[in-house]
């Protein structure tokens, strides 16, 4: 064999080698780098955002939109959202419990108040209470305002007169996407300008939470050109648009000249205003709420026109719910003097029993960590019951749609945990001297968790949709009250109609008479009546257009008000 056979067999060796090398070295680093690399990916990444297009109103529900994605590893764990409420003071913790595939995702809508604009809220995933992925909702001060009008479509376009500076007005351009599914959320806008929408893009939740918050204050603006092609369309709309056609001649006040108008067919009950008998403007009421429809586009009319101020020009609702007097905490002395009585009677019982030398070998130690077992879960249970918070809350019911205002407020001599349970949905803040407060967002309720300072009051306000079956209507001529639903058990019920009141006192059925001749004149002093006053600032208005049964509803926990806004007079 020549020396050419044999370099050739040695430099093939050889490459066979060095090649075995590399594989082998490749899968070496491949082995070490992969799990480096997976262990390197986010275990969890958030976005999410606070506000109507980035405008807030401090002090008032806010909308809060967060998407969770995992990462290559499942996900089990609370979803948290901090909100600062001062400098100094602790802020709430609002979390919800999600599990998550690797690589899935999930969007989260929360109502929130926001009352310290200079400290964002800040997202976390936490595993076991441990974060493993954090992010800051950002919050622009300059576009915290006192009023908020919502457009629905791309972009303001020249809505964006409207805005007012200082803080006074904002116009924020939102989509579909950006709707709420909790009802609250909505009361931070001052009205909602419509100018497209495509219901395909809804969840059925935002749909119930739109419709419930106009039934109960809620104003919105429909342009002609938006289809009733949709359920939420058709309970909306106010009319029917038909073809644009040209302005009539000399344009009319207040209206851009190179506007275009759509035919409006007002359907049966519907407000029309006409110039120079073309109808401009459609409207109608929708329980509380207003629902205006104009032939023009928004943008083609000038801010100051009387038809801009007919749904702008309105008095802003007080405070959800008036400050009651501090219900103080106070000690159970009488739950306390029985359990002690009790362990006194054990010990003196065990005492006797220990005569024997046995008896005091087994029975003496068995009674005294008994008895001291029981002092400590005696002095835990007066702790909590002593943290017990006052409550109270009405449900007002409009078109069949129920909105819960409430509160619990409270003050422990002891200090010590306090929890409150609430409507699912529900938003929820706490104030007072705390030194923790969360709340859980659960499938199936609502959880406020409060740890009390000693001698600090704590007040817990929630708001928002209840599910709710009650109707009913008054033939007052006739002396017939007609109910269906839950409004068929209420106690000391109260009708009021404009200014004259009547009492019903207790309703057990769906019918109930009483004399029309003794309604007596001026509004009674009733508590339930007083929250609806203050959680609506035109209540008293409401009530003087509609009749209205006011009864306690039975409560396992505090007090509780139904108000039922009657069909008929």
């Amino acid at each position: 064999m020549g020396t050419g056979g044999v370099a050739r067999r040695w430099i093939a060796r050889s490459l066979g080698v060095w090649a075995a090398m590399g594989i082998a070295a490749t899968a070496f680093i491949a082995l070490i780098v992969s799990p480096a690399s997976a262990a390197d990916a986010p275990a969890a990444t958030l976005e999410g955002t606070v506000g109507w297009d980035g405008w807030i109103r401090p002090g008032e529900w806010n909308p809060v939109v967060v998407t969770v994605r995992a990462g290559p590893r499942p996900l089990d764990g609370d979803l948290a959202l901090d909100v600062p409420r001062g400098m100094d003071a602790p802020g709430v913790r609002i979390r919800k419990p999600l599990r998550l595939a690797a690589f899935g995702s999930q969007t989260v809508r929360w109502s929130a108040i926001i009352r310290d604009i200079r400290r964002p809220p800040v997202l976390s995933f936490q595993v076991r209470g441990k974060p493993v992925a954090t992010a800051e909702l950002a919050i622009d001060p300059r576009r915290a305002t006192l009023s908020i009008i919502g457009v629905l479509k791309e972009g303001i376009g020249g809505l964006g007169r409207l805005s007012r500076p200082m803080g006074q007005r904002g116009v924020a351009a939102i989509s579909e996407e950006d709707l709420p599914e909790d009802a609250a959320a909505y009361t931070s806008l001052h009205a909602l300008v419509v100018e497209s929408l495509d219901e395909r893009r809804l969840s059925r939740e935002q749909r119930e939470a739109i419709q419930s918050w106009i039934v109960h204050g809620g104003r919105v603006l429909v342009t002609a050109p938006v289809a009733p092609d949709g359920a939420l369309a058709q309970w909306l709309l106010p009319g029917t648009a038909g073809p644009r056609r040209d302005m009539p001649p000399g344009g009319l006040p207040g209206i851009s000249r190179a506007a275009r108008l759509w035919e409006i067919h007002p359907r049966a009950g519907a407000r029309v205003v006409q110039r120079n008998g073309v109808p401009i403007v459609v409207s109608a009421p929708r329980g509380f709420g207003h629902v205006w429809m104009w032939a023009v586009e928004s943008q083609d009319v000038v801010a100051e026109s009387p038809m801009w101020r007919e749904i702008l020009d309105r008095p802003e609702p007080l405070e959800i719910l008036p400050e009651a007097p501090d219900q103080g905490g106070r000690a159970p002395f009488g739950f306390a003097a029985a359990g002690l009585a009790i362990y006194w009677a054990l010990v003196t019982s065990a005492a006797r029993l220990a005569r024997t030398g046995a008896g005091r070998v087994l029975l003496l130690p068995l009674a005294i960590a008994v008895g001291a077992a029981g002092v400590h879960g005696l002095s835990s249970l007066m702790q909590q019951r002593a943290a017990t918070m006052e409550r109270q809350s009405v449900v007002v019911v409009a078109e069949r749609d129920g909105w819960t205002v409430g509160r619990a407020q409270g003050m422990s001599i002891y200090g010590g945990p306090a929890a409150q349970q609430l409507p699912p949905r529900a938003a929820v803040s706490i104030e007072g001297e705390y030194r923790t407060a969360q709340v859980v967002d659960g499938p199936n309720v609502v959880l406020a968790i409060t740890d009390h300072r000693p001698g600090q009051r704590v007040v817990v306000r929630w708001e928002g949709r209840e599910p709710i079956e009650a109707r009913g209507r008054i033939d007052a001529a006739k002396g017939e009250l007609r109910l269906e639903g839950e409004a068929t058990r209420l106690d000391n019920a109260l009708l009021v109609r404009r200014d004259r009141t009547l009492p019903v006192g207790r309703i057990r059925g769906d019918r109930v008479t009483f004399d029309p001749n003794r309604w007596e004149t001026g509004h009674r002093s009733h508590q339930g009546l007083d929250l609806l006053r203050q959680a609506r600032g035109r209540a008293s208005d409401i009530i003087l257009h509609r009749p209205v049964l006011i009864g306690e509803r039975s409560a396992r926990q505090g007090r509780s008000w139904m108000l039922l806004f009657l069909d008929g007079e």
